[in-house]
């Protein structure tokens, strides 16, 4: 099981974690993830919590991609708000976006306890693919790689086609 404990700056140090301005550092559970709603009262929440705001939330929503399962006609609400936008030039809120945090199933962002669970780098050239696991770190020279080799190597190919 996990240690849940706080990490001192030299114990971060001495075991190679990061922390940069002694900023608390939180990692949810594999299946959790933590939730920015501050308030109590649903029908007390801020505007932008049934909406698709990203620059007033204080952080990443997943609950954005899901849609209100309360909502009975969810295309036809949708449908409605655009069509007062459109028609009457009405400023309305597309507030579709449920607050039931348990639609979230997972973690954003956190690495997973299983490595065969974790991210898959696909490639259409094996050539630039390393046998071994590829790590984190690796990804944008391998990006890099697929595309300039690519870039260099089209362009002749199409010019031998057009000749």
């Amino acid at each position: 099981m996990a240690s849940r404990r706080c990490l001192t700056t030299r114990e971060s140090a001495r075991t190679g974690s990061i922390i940069l301005a002694r900023e608390l550092v939180a990692i949810s559970a594999a299946d959790r993830w933590f939730t920015y709603y501050y308030w109590l009262d649903d029908d007390r929440a801020p505007d932008y919590a049934r909406t698709v705001d990203i620059h007033r939330k204080p952080g990443y929503d997943p609950v954005e991609l899901f849609m209100d399962p309360a909502i009975k006609f969810p295309v036809l609400k949708v449908g409605s708000v655009l069509a007062r936008r459109k028609l009457l030039g009405s400023r309305a809120l597309l507030d579709v976006i449920g607050l039931d945090a348990s639609l979230v199933k997972g973690s954003h962002g956190r690495l997973t306890d299983d490595p065969t669970q974790g991210p898959v780098f696909i490639s259409g050239d094996p050539d630039l693919v390393p046998d071994a696991e590829v790590s984190a770190t690796d990804v944008k020279e391998l990006l890099i790689a697929h595309l300039f080799r690519s870039a260099r190597t089209e362009p002749s190919s199409e010019r031998a086609r057009a000749l």
